[in-house]
């Protein structure tokens, strides 16, 4: 059924990739555990057969992962109650962020100089993309998740204050948003990619 269906999905584009997950959501949510199971088992064997884990495919799969997830909903544990305890996972973050908005180098810095300074954590530089981006991604998420409630929406604020920079959302950069609302249960507004 996916093959038979893959023209139609690749004609829609990327511009709808989240908001047809959002659609499919109600519907992925009334199978049973073992069915929720099977298929996060089958989408993730999608993922990995080409052996390359691309920004968008670890997007997709953390927002389905935890809409689909048994204790979807449940409250996670607080680990962390200033933003200097996180402060490596959030100028991970906030440097992705900062490279996925695009431009020259030193506007890359600048963008993330200045989101950074509202964290009152001290001076970070911008790090390099590496290799490994959507492991950097899920690691900073996973620390970042375990704030204080109240902390997470700042963050969630520095990412959009990160992405409006230059005024064009792209579609990277609100996959990337996405995620970071989800694993840190914020809700987010609509936004809306230009390309």
């Amino acid at each position: 059924r996916l093959r038979s269906q893959l023209p139609e999905l690749r004609r829609l584009g990327p511009r709808l990739r989240l908001p047809c997950i959002d659609l499919a959501l109600p519907a992925l949510r009334e199978l049973s555990d073992t069915q929720r199971r099977a298929f996060l088992a089958a989408l993730e064997q999608l993922v990995t057969i080409d052996q390359r884990y691309t920004l968008p495919e670890y997007v997709m799969l953390s927002l389905l992962r935890k809409q689909l997830a048994a204790d979807a909903g449940a409250l996670r544990p607080v680990r962390h109650r200033n933003f200097a305890a996180v402060a490596e996972p959030l100028n991970q973050l906030l440097s992705l962020l900062a490279h996925a908005g695009g431009g020259d180098e030193a506007s890359r810095a600048a963008r993330h100089a200045r989101v950074v300074a509202g964290f009152a954590i001290g001076k970070l530089p911008l790090l390099p993309l590496g290799g490994n981006a959507t492991g950097t991604l899920h690691a900073a998420l996973t620390e970042l998740a375990a704030l204080s409630p109240l902390l997470k929406k700042p963050v969630l604020d520095a990412c959009l204050d990160c992405i409006g920079d230059d005024r064009q959302l792209r579609i990277t950069e609100v996959e990337l948003v996405r995620a970071v609302a989800e694993t840190l249960d914020c809700p987010v507004p609509l936004l809306i990619a230009g390309g």
